[in-house]
């Protein structure tokens, strides 16, 4: 195990039945606080979905223990841990939290992850800053051991066991978001999979919209091979949907969750609905 600094049933009806719930568009009522349950589930052979219908949670198996990306927040986190057990996975054997960025809604459970395991928590610089003077409550799941325990930086790798993951900074929704990419496997063959790790502004600060499109135009002019797309929330790739389909698979059926096609379109809107939205923010503003 090693990081190396270089220079993851009701409910989900609920929401397909739901009339705002199109593609990549959030449900207008849907926030933290109307979120439900959603049961979990094995998405690919090492990865699964223990999140909620507002906020993603996935786990990343590896042959030297559990990867947890984002942690969920207030009642959710504890639910959280009673899905991975659900599956078979023993929150015990979580080795390190990635938190995507510092909002409370992603670091809310991993105070109570550290609680049950032995993990270790990781942030980028800018987002372990914002979390730590976070205005959006859940100051009690702050979670330090003495100083700041893992900082991500811009290019950084983390090996646990058999599974790489490889680390990009990616600002907009927040100055620290971080995305990644690593190795998933459905009945036993290899994809490329891709989380972007805060796919949209929701500040009216032109900066904000200027970052976001800088991260998205980088992520199109480096990334290749990417054949899965996640998110932090689900509605964004239609996370919730694709689960659905998983359970109508027949055998030799494509995984709903491959679509390499869809990775770059998706990152195409998300550049011209920030583009589109720089324009007014400007305006509104009073910039250029």
């Amino acid at each position: 195990m090693k990081w190396i600094p270089v220079v993851l049933f009701s409910a989900v009806l609920m929401l397909a039945a739901h009339p705002a719930f199109a593609q990549g568009k959030r449900p207008a009522d849907l926030s933290g606080n109307t979120a439900v349950t959603v049961p979990p589930v094995a998405i690919f052979d090492n990865l699964y979905y223990v999140g909620n219908s507002y906020v993603c949670s996935y786990i990343l198996k590896t042959s030297d223990g559990l990867i947890m990306i984002d942690t969920l927040y207030g009642d959710f986190s504890r639910k959280t841990i009673d899905a991975m057990k659900q599956l078979g996975l023993n929150p015990k054997d979580i080795r390190y939290v990635i938190i995507t960025h510092g909002h409370s809604d992603h670091y809310g459970g991993a105070k109570l992850v550290q609680g049950i395991s032995d993990a270790r928590v990781a942030l980028t610089e800018a987002d372990w800053t914002l979390m730590e003077h976070s205005s959006r409550g859940d100051g009690d799941a702050i979670v330090h051991r003495g100083a700041r325990d893992i900082v991500i930086k811009d290019g950084d790798t983390l090996t646990l066991g058999d599974t790489t993951l490889k680390f990009y900074i990616t600002p907009g929704h927040t100055q620290g978001v971080a995305s990644m990419e690593f190795p998933i496997y459905d009945q036993g063959k290899k994809y490329k999979a891709f989380l972007f790790g805060g796919h949209n502004v929701t500040s009216n600060q032109p900066e904000a919209f200027e970052m976001f499109i800088a991260s998205v135009k980088r992520l199109q002019a480096t990334l290749t091979g990417v054949d899965v797309s996640l998110t932090s929330h689900p509605w964004a790739v239609e996370i919730l949907e694709r689960i659905e389909k998983l359970k109508t698979r027949k055998p030799g059926d494509p995984n709903p969750f491959v679509a390499p096609e869809e990775f770059k379109a998706f990152l195409q809107e998300r550049l011209e609905d920030a583009q589109t939205r720089l324009v007014q923010a400007r305006k509104t503003t009073g910039t250029r």
